[in-house]
């Protein structure tokens, strides 16, 4: 494989590569999308819970209140479980409060509550009830008499009983809770009054099913207003995020229909929620659960359950068939301490203020009670986003208040497609930017990618009360980004360490770099560009090298071209090859340099004052080896500019990085003439016109052995430095003059100004120079040229 197409092969890999790889990791990510990673929805769930802690609902009353059974509530009348008596009278205290009310200007007292709902199953008898005191009584010595007149009283049970059924034939509402359980149970159906209805098929499996039911006891259900399910399932974590709003019980009663209606359940909210509705004029047909198909998720059902529809009003659940809660912060003032009710000293009017809403649209309104156990003992305690501890009646409680405010949180059934299209779109926006942009402005768009989910997730939360979960798309985003970006870098790197071991023999380290760091600056294989060729040659070498053994000169050569080479290389040279003694390099290629003929100018002139130092060491016995010549050694220096063809020449077996072109050809002419012309460095015509400021003298229009074409050859004599002395400003008119003198064949009057040139020359290092041409004119006045010579100098040797 050549150069060129190693290199183009490097190039389609840093695009191509990396890029085909994130593609490919992204096609993975988007089939893994449809199958909803449970960790992934996991950790979208403590994003919410962030959410949540960082922006609770506000609470607004609606008259939703909690009688909580506390840690006071068991200190003042006693431990767990009451007398149902107990219950009964504080429920109908309840429902005796009345508050006033204006309407019409005319002001008239309106219940306080409306409807009790307990979060409390009564599954088995009082224990204290006095048909059950039999046995203890007879233990304890009781009379016959005593025992028999327990036969009077009315079990407790039955006193709650009637009481319910007093309640429910008034236009109050008791509304009893249970339990499901996982576990196989007596084949019981509990109480509801009002079952749901469909509009198509409700698929059973999403909802969470249950073996069995744990139910209150007979004579207190059968005379409730209605019952629901008190069972709220916690996520994996341990954290209650959700209100389960329907269940199905499946008590091992065969189905025909795998879709049937006939099972699903209401939770005690929900039940609640229904009774509202009834008391507020909505049908008491029934809810019917609504569904839709989802998009996004491979193997999805044909239906998932949306919603609860009560008429006009829609309750928006999880395909679970859960309630999303968006919790409060803190209690509020909903929560009424259970012992409140059953202290007789505290006045009926003060105990009404705590349970109607005074603002708002339910403003004057009976209240919505739960009753429930917050007392640590009694185990009712859950774990939520904001609270580390809450009694789970008010779990219950919050739900309600959501569906009189119609505040709802909702996973929208488009969100699955949007998370799909923003994973396809950004991961193609990052496998496309990422091998060409580099690490920091692709690393900008990743960032700037997952802010805009992360932002785009809260203001939907925040605004729209939509869970948009991005943790999954700007999960595999990352991993795209990563994925691409580390291919992107290894593949880099073989291009980076491709180019070292391509270049580093014949540039600095500096450029090299800066090829590595931008490979796209190379076109390789030939191309034309404007140049500047320096030759350099040591003079008399092979009379030098007839008086050393090979490896005194192998010794020789290395101590001179190390540091030539240093100061070409630092002057953004290529160095070419080495042709014995001899040094080849060119400026403009492989990387731009408009100063191309002053980098080199500048680097002849420092190989001439290094040398100079490296000779003046020959006899300095403190000088480095390094820094000393074994003999008095003399170079010379040919620079021209021109058009050239640069690219990889030789052959398939063998190759290098080279240049073409009769700019090469006239660069390695000029090395030779300076010999003749008895100068350390000689520039063409081409490269004079560009050294704006540089020391340079007009010699001579020379004609090369070979070369068809004469040229206007320079000598390089300084810096701009040395332009600027008032010396080297004489010697340029002087020079002048002797010129139009010397190729007007005026030879006598050339001749009078060589000697003053010879001088003043000496400083710039033209001395030999002027006594060659001393020779020439000499040489002229006995034979002189043609009448129509245009003073070219024919060389007859190279």
């Amino acid at each position: 494989m050549t150069k060129r197409s190693s290199m183009m092969s490097m190039g389609w890999r840093k695009r191509i590569f990396p890029a085909a790889t994130g593609l490919c990791v992204l096609l993975i990510a988007a089939v893994i999308h449809f199958y909803n990673p449970s960790i992934m929805e996991r950790f979208g769930n403590q994003l919410f819970d962030q959410f949540q802690r960082w922006s609770p609902r506000a609470y607004e009353d609606v008259g939703v209140r909690v009688v909580d059974i506390d840690e006071e509530s068991l200190r003042r009348v006693g431990q767990w479980p009451w007398p149902r008596t107990q219950i009964a009278e504080m429920t109908e205290r309840m429902f005796n409060l009345a508050h006033p009310v204006e309407v019409d200007g005319e002001t008239f007292l309106a219940p306080s509550v409306g409807a009790v709902s307990f979060d409390i199953v009564f599954s088995e008898p009082d224990r204290t009830s006095p048909e059950n005191l039999k046995n203890t009584l007879e233990k304890g010595g009781a009379s016959p008499e005593v025992i028999s007149g327990l036969e009077e009283y009315v079990p407790h049970d039955q006193v709650f009983g009637n009481k319910l059924s007093g309640w429910t034939q008034n236009f109050r509402a008791v509304i009893m809770g249970y339990f499901f359980e996982k576990a196989q149970g007596a084949d019981v159906q509990p109480k509801t009054r009002v079952g749901p209805v469909s509009a198509g098929e409700i698929p059973l499996l999403s909802l969470e099913w249950y073996a069995s039911v744990t139910d209150s006891i007979n004579v207190l259900n059968d005379n409730a207003f209605d019952a629901g399910f008190v069972s709220t399932p916690q996520d994996s974590d341990g954290i209650t995020r959700k209100a389960a709003m329907l269940a199905y019980l499946d008590t091992g009663a065969e189905l025909d229909d795998p879709f049937a209606i006939f099972g699903i359940y209401p939770s005690l909210s929900l039940a609640t929620y229904r009774f509202f509705l009834e008391a507020m004029g909505e049908p008491a047909s029934g809810y019917r659960i609504e569904t839709t198909t989802r998009s996004g998720q491979m193997g999805a059902r044909a239906s998932e359950i949306s919603g609860i529809r009560f008429g006009e009003t829609f309750v928006p659940l999880t395909a679970r068939g859960d309630l999303v809660v968006h919790y409060t912060e803190g209690l509020e003032n909903r929560v009424v301490p259970a012992w409140k009710l059953l202290d007789p000293s505290i006045p009926d009017r003060e105990l009404a203020d705590l349970f109607a809403p005074k603002t708002g649209e339910r403003a004057g309104q009976p209240a919505l009670v739960f009753v429930g156990a917050g007392a640590q003992g009694l185990r009712d305690l859950r774990s939520t986003p904001v609270e580390a501890r809450l009694p789970g009646v008010l779990i219950h409680a919050q739900a309600l208040e959501q569906m009189l405010l119609g505040h709802f949180l909702g996973k929208p059934d488009w969100a699955p497609g949007v998370r799909l299209l923003v994973l396809i779109l950004g991961g193609v926006a990052l496998v496309l930017i990422v091998p060409t942009a580099g690490p920091l402005r692709s690393g900008i768009l990743g960032i700037l990618i997952l802010g805009g989910l992360f932002y785009g997730s809260w203001y939907a939360y925040e605004n729209k009360q939509m869970l948009f979960d991005p943790v999954y798309p700007a999960a595999a985003l990352l991993i795209v980004y990563l994925v691409t970006s580390t291919v992107s870098f290894v593949v880099t790197e073989a291009e980076k360490s491709h180019i070292n071991g391509a270049f580093s023999r014949y540039l600095s380290p500096d450029m090299v770099a800066r090829i590595a760091d931008n490979p796209d600056s190379l076109t390789l294989g030939g191309e034309n560009r404007d140049m500047t060729l320096l030759f350099s040659d040591i003079r008399s070498f092979s009379k030098i090298s007839e008086g050393m053994t090979p490896g005194e000169l192998t010794s020789f050569i290395n101590r001179y071209l190390t540091p030539m080479t240093e100061i070409l290389m630092s002057n953004k040279a290529t160095v070419d090859k080495y042709i014995g003694d001899a040094v080849m390099a060119f400026w403009n290629a492989p990387l731009d340099d408009p100063d191309h003929p002053k980098n080199a100018a500048r680097a002849a002139l420092a190989m001439m004052d290094r040398l100079a130092v490296m000779n003046a060491n020959r006899n300095n016995p403190s000088a480095p080896e390094a820094e000393k010549l074994p003999v008095e050694t003399s170079i010379g220096i040919g620079l021209y500019s021109g058009d050239c063809s640069v690219g990889n020449m030789g052959s398939d077996q063998r190759f290098d990085y080279s240049v073409l072109g009769d700019t090469v050809n006239t660069a390695a002419r000029l090395e030779g003439m300076t010999k003749q012309y008895g100068v350390g460095i000689l520039v063409g015509d081409q490269t004079a016109e560009r050294l704006g400021g540089f020391a340079v003298v007009e010699l001579d229009r020379a004609k090369a052995v070979g070369k068809e074409n004469w040229l206007v050859i320079y000598a390089l004599v300084g810096d701009e430095q040395v332009a600027n002395d008032p010396a080297f400003a004489d010697l340029l008119s002087l020079q002048e003059r002797f010129l139009d003198a010397y190729r007007a064949q005026h030879f006598d009057d050339a001749q009078v100004l060589l000697e003053t040139l010879s001088t003043k020359g000496e400083a710039f290092g033209l001395g030999k120079h002027y006594e060659i041409m001393k020779e020439r004119i000499e040489a002229y006045q006995m034979n002189p040229p043609p009448q129509d010579w245009n003073g070219v100098y024919v060389l007859r040797q190279k």
